[in-house]
């Protein structure tokens, strides 16, 4: 299945909205979001309130795409990042569970579909509650149908997120600086117990712009990740037995210098470990060109 949304959206005009908010309007739900505004970075200037941190509020609904808009406290104006998710053809973001047709991708409420050792998915379950709250879940599997016990699998599972960002007057901002995106729950089970393909898992992301820092914020794990967190080489655990184990949780950063519209994230696999799995974006920072030097 794909989700993808070939139309440019609607974008609305600057004003009429509440300094430090956020609103999120999506192709199946308007979820509401808040907006933080953090005092600006070192590497930005002295000009308040120019760092934008968007706090996500919770939402059941799938959203895709994503419009989140942050007006200035310096300025009053207002800003919009469009994210657009593109499923793969080797990629599958929904079944069939106890009857009914489930999706949590692009949910905001710490939800995701959980793979089991039958190959047919008929034990399959949905798990809620999980991650930092409001955070934007990616919950996906590989679409390959194999055996109960065949790893690694076929293919490769693959959904690309889409950045773009607009300023007040609805016009694209080829570049923001400081951006930042924190990802909860990069973590990897590539060797679950009992073996089932479907609950077999190695989280992998990358990007089409390579970061200049990525920071293991929190994790159980010593050894921290592996890879450059690019579309080549994309971040990783370090092995594969480093599954969510409860807290402290695990929580990485990847910064960057500037950061263009168009820009992409990929959600992806490792070493054909591309059972259910799970990552949920759970900060996005940036900074606009009113708060430069």
């Amino acid at each position: 299945m794909t989700e993808t949304d070939a139309n440019a959206p609607t974008l609305p005009v600057s004003g009429g909205i509440e300094r430090r908010t956020v609103l999120t309007v999506g192709a199946w739900s308007v979820p509401v979001l808040a907006m933080a505004v953090a005092a600006p970075s070192a590497a930005a200037s002295t000009v308040p309130d120019c760092r934008f941190d968007v706090v996500l509020t919770p939402s059941s609904t799938p959203s895709n795409p994503l419009i989140l808009q942050a007006t200035s406290s310096f300025s009053g104006q207002v800003y919009t990042v469009v994210i657009t998710s593109t499923i793969s053809g080797d990629t599958t973001i929904g079944e069939d569970i106890d009857g009914s047709y489930v999706t949590r991708n692009l949910a905001q409420d710490g939800s995701g579909i959980n793979g089991s050792i039958a190959a047919d998915g008929s034990a399959d379950w949905v798990y809620s509650g999980f991650g930092p709250s409001g955070a934007i879940v990616l919950n996906q599997r590989t679409s390959t149908v194999v055996g109960d016990d065949t790893l690694p699998v076929a293919g490769t599972d693959r959904q690309t997120l889409s950045f773009a960002f607009y300023d007040g007057s609805n016009t694209l901002i080829p570049n923001v600086g400081d951006f930042s995106v924190t990802v909860f729950d990069i973590s990897s089970a590539a060797d679950a117990t009992p073996t089932g393909w479907r609950q077999n898992y190695w989280d992998a992301v990358g990007f089409s712009v390579t970061p200049t820092a990525i920071t293991n914020v929190s994790s159980p794990y010593p050894l921290g990740g592996a890879g450059t967190g690019t579309l080549a080489d994309p971040y990783h655990r370090i092995d594969g037995s480093q599954p969510t184990v409860g807290d402290p949780e695990i929580e990485d950063r990847f910064d960057f210098g500037s950061f263009p519209s168009g820009g992409e994230l990929v959600y992806t696999q490792y070493d054909g470990r591309q059972g259910w799995h799970f990552i949920a974006i759970s900060g996005l920072q940036f900074t606009v060109a009113e708060c430069l030097p």
